[in-house]
């Protein structure tokens, strides 16, 4: 019996695309890192960064701002999964674009809230 590659979806939360601009400012032991977000689920979301060849890593704090509709969520916890290269993001620069994956750490109660809320109000379609 043969088995075919197949690639799977693990993830246990749909996830969704922001309308407008909505912004991702991960703050680590070593800086901050500012960046347009990709996509979002209540277990956690992707970012777009400019950091050269080396993204953050470990665990961090995490603040969204959605400006169009004055959305500010602080202070999430995250855990940085990967921090992946986007290929020919920037031709013809030496800027490497990376996509960062966050994975949500223990929110509380009010911080689900509002996370729910901002994908509620914000999201385009799920992905």
């Amino acid at each position: 019996m043969s088995r075919t590659n197949m690639s799977v979806d693990r993830r246990k939360h749909a996830r969704f695309s922001l309308k407008g601009s909505a912004y991702a400012v991960l703050n680590t032991g070593l800086g901050r890192s500012l960046g347009q977000i990709s996509d979002i689920s209540m277990g956690g979301l992707a970012f777009r960064i400019s950091n050269g060849k080396n993204g953050p890593s470990g665990s961090s704090k995490l603040h969204i701002i959605i400006s169009e509709n004055y959305l500010f969520v602080e202070n999430l916890p995250v855990k940085i999964i990967d921090v992946l290269p986007i290929p020919n993001s920037l031709p013809g620069t030496s800027t490497t674009i990376n996509r960062c994956c966050l994975q949500f750490g223990e929110l509380s109660p009010a911080q689900c809230s509002q996370v729910e809320y901002l994908i509620r109000m914000s999201s385009s379609t799920t992905m």
